[in-house]
């Protein structure tokens, strides 16, 4: 998903003179936390160094992840994961979140998808699509002009590593 996604906004955001190594540069800025992200993902998907380089593979672990959130979806009409919920649960915002990163572009932030056929290749995803067009539509998700308040933040004592 790297290359399809960060990667591309990345180099679509550098200056245009910086054109030699291109490529490599941005690898390299950004080689670190793309290790660390690595073995996260190794973690909690439960493969190891080969498996998380098999893109086939991946996908298939996400897609029986999906359809496991797809089954909470009784029927089309039902509008959220919870049945009978009333307005979005913790579990409806994190998926949406992360189909945002699957198939979608993050809103406004406008960053690229990192299975961007994955709803395409995948027609039986087609009640779990429904469901995520309806969230994309009814909570559009808004980053730019938005900030944590400083105050809040202090309290929070947000550590980013």
């Amino acid at each position: 998903g790297y290359s399809r996604s960060m990667k591309r906004n990345l180099d679509e955001n550098l200056p245009s003179y910086v054109m030699l190594f291109r490529s490599q540069i941005l690898d390299f800025m950004v080689s670190s936390t793309r290790e660390k992200f690595k073995k996260k993902v190794m973690e909690s998907m439960k493969v190891n160094e080969q498996e998380v380089e098999d893109t086939a593979k991946i996908e298939r672990l996400l897609l029986d992840e999906l359809i496991y959130f797809q089954n909470l979806l009784k029927s089309d009409s039902q509008k959220y994961l919870l049945p009978g919920s009333k307005i979005p649960s913790v579990v409806d915002c994190s998926l949406y979140s992360m189909m945002e990163r699957f198939v979608g572009d993050m809103g406004d932030a406008n960053v690229h998808a990192s299975f961007p056929n994955l709803i395409v290749n995948h027609p039986e995803l087609e009640r779990l699509n429904k469901w995520y067009l309806h969230m994309r539509k009814s909570f559009p998700l808004k980053f730019k002009g938005r900030r944590v308040p400083p105050d809040l933040l202090e309290k929070m004592k947000v550590s980013w590593d």
